[in-house]
């Protein structure tokens, strides 16, 4: 096939989302079907198989069978949008080769405009028929696949750790609340990761209608450039300060700072780091309960618990404690997020600690979705519960 270029942020694709829908879901599958394909000549593709295609436009889609756990490769299987066209796939960067980006290159190239999105952990791939646009640090400075390869290969060596950036926390604060606008409006980057920064969001700001700030969702664009202990300084200063910012801008950041929370938890080695930014997760929780939708408050522990993935042995028994204290909090809604987050960290005592919830919570009995979900975590369920809290 025709040598791969790389390219950089000025080349992604612009999406107007005023526009009616770009495809259906019989598009965006054909096209998930064909990574599928792709992905299992190098490892494990799915969960989720290949869908069948055979059915009307108004049905659902079904999919094969078997499901496989744990594959090398986590193809999503629900579809992006109506926009953009793309199939999200989830790997560590070990997976990552030249054979895999060539063959998802070659296979795209059919598929005009379609990308195959790689998210690896600390960096990320958008592979297209013609050219592969890099994301994060890890790629910094490759020129060619082959560099990309070779850099999945090995950690990325972050380098020293810097204090904490008092100049550049009003840009990250503007990008995760989505208002940012121009660097203009911001001191001269003090390091390569904020000039990397910069760059993108300038590239990505050019593209937007004139005036418009961008989305918080640009904050993917830019945060794998960014030092993990850096990430981890910004996220707590921004947890220990929230009362202080207007709620619009605390729902737009809640995502971002939550991840965030949850891989500066999964990425720390030191226990104290660990421990303190827990406790300020909490605080953070009890602060806007008073104020937030009791769905958010609900999942605000099992985003951060996400966003960690399995925790480290040394970092279990530090959540468990933390989330143990919320049990006794006030707020029923702070108690069932802890509730739901002790179910997927999978402790033992489960049953009591869903037995006690329910006890002191004698209001939760005449929700009777609420209830059947709770059973179903005493038996041992850790999914997300399809229902509204009121």
């Amino acid at each position: 096939m025709t040598k791969l270029r790389l390219a950089g942020e000025s080349e992604m694709p612009i999406s107007d989302y005023d526009q009616p829908a770009q495809f259906g879901w019989h598009e965006f599958y054909d096209f998930r079907n064909h990574v599928i394909r792709v992905l299992r000549r190098f490892g494990s593709a799915g969960p989720c198989g290949q869908a069948d295609l055979s059915v009307a436009d108004d049905d659902a889609p079904s999919f094969e069978n078997e499901i496989v756990e744990d594959p090398d490769f986590f193809v999503v299987d629900d579809m992006w949008n109506e926009h953009d066209r793309l199939s999200l796939v989830e790997s560590d960067p070990k997976h990552i080769t030249a054979d895999v980006i060539e063959a998802l290159a070659e296979m795209a190239s059919a598929f005009p405009r379609w990308r195959v999105v790689l998210k690896l952990g600390d960096c990320g791939l958008d592979v297209f028929g013609d050219k592969v646009i890099v994301g994060g640090r890890r790629f910094w400075d490759c020129n060619t696949v082959k560099d990309l390869v070779s850099r999945c290969a090995m950690p990325i060596d972050y380098g020293p750790v810097t204090p904490f950036p008092e100049t550049m926390y009003p840009l990250w604060l503007a990008v995760v609340t989505g208002k940012y606008r121009s660097s203009q409006e911001f001191p001269e980057p003090p390091d390569r990761q904020w000039q990397e920064a910069m760059l993108v969001l300038e590239e990505m700001i050019r593209r937007q209608a004139p005036g418009e700030p961008l989305s918080s969702f640009a904050y993917d664009r830019i945060q794998r450039d960014l030092h993990p202990r850096t990430r981890l300084q910004l996220v707590r200063h921004f947890l220990e300060n929230i009362s202080s910012y207007p709620q619009p801008s605390v729902e737009e950041a809640r995502s971002n700072v939550l991840e965030d929370a949850g891989e500066a938890m999964a990425w720390s080695a030191i226990p104290a780091d660990c421990k303190s930014l827990a406790r300020s997760v909490s605080t953070a929780q009890i602060s806007v309960a008073t104020w937030s939708k009791p769905n958010d408050i609900v999942f605000w522990w099992p985003y951060v618990l996400s966003a960690i993935g399995e925790p480290k042995p040394a970092l279990k028994p530090i959540l468990v404690g933390e989330l143990r204290g919320l049990l006794n909090n006030s707020n029923s809604w702070i108690q069932l997020s802890a509730v739901f987050s002790l179910a997927l960290l999978r402790v033992d005592d489960i049953v009591e600690v869903v037995d006690r919830a329910m006890n002191v919570n004698a209001d939760w009995s005449r929700n009777e979705a609420l209830c059947d979900w709770l059973r179903r975590l005493k038996g041992g369920s850790t999914m997300y519960p399809s229902l509204e809290l009121a």
